[in-house]
């Protein structure tokens, strides 16, 4: 329940709302789902939100969906290398390509064009891996 209702208050714009019901029930209890949440909702400090997110990741320091989190919210604090660094650590630890866009964005918004030509090809990869190909041998 309390899931729907923080994605009900995100996609109405009531992301400050989210947040602090998301941080609330994070302290009790660690769900990975209101993590991710939790990186989509815009709560009303940024900084405090960042530092919040940054203080469970002493915690849950190999946790995906946390470091996207973190990326996601050091990119609204404009925090370009922090979110840059926390992008390229999840994408490490997972084969994502909604977040392999979203960091090939940033390093072309940062004029880091090489290294978002890396990430391109890494997503082709991706793709080329999961679909079968013509054999070239006779």
């Amino acid at each position: 329940m309390i899931t729907e209702l923080c994605r009900l208050q995100i996609s109405h714009g009531d992301g400050a709302a989210a947040e602090a019901l998301l941080h609330k029930q994070l302290t009790r209890q660690w769900r990975t789902e209101w993590v991710s949440l939790y990186g989509q909702a815009q709560g009303h400090d940024g900084v405090k939100q960042l530092q919040a997110a940054e203080k469970w990741l002493r915690d849950h320091p190999e946790d995906p969906a946390l470091i996207l989190a973190l990326a996601h919210i050091c990119q609204r604090n404009r925090l370009w290398a922090k979110a840059r660094d926390y992008y390229e650590n999840y994408l490490q630890k997972q084969k994502d390509e909604s977040a392999a866009r979203e960091l090939v964005q940033l390093l072309q918004s940062l004029g880091e064009q090489e290294k978002a030509r890396h990430w391109l090809q890494k997503i082709a990869a991706h793709h080329m891996d999961a679909l079968p190909l013509p054999s070239t041998s006779p």
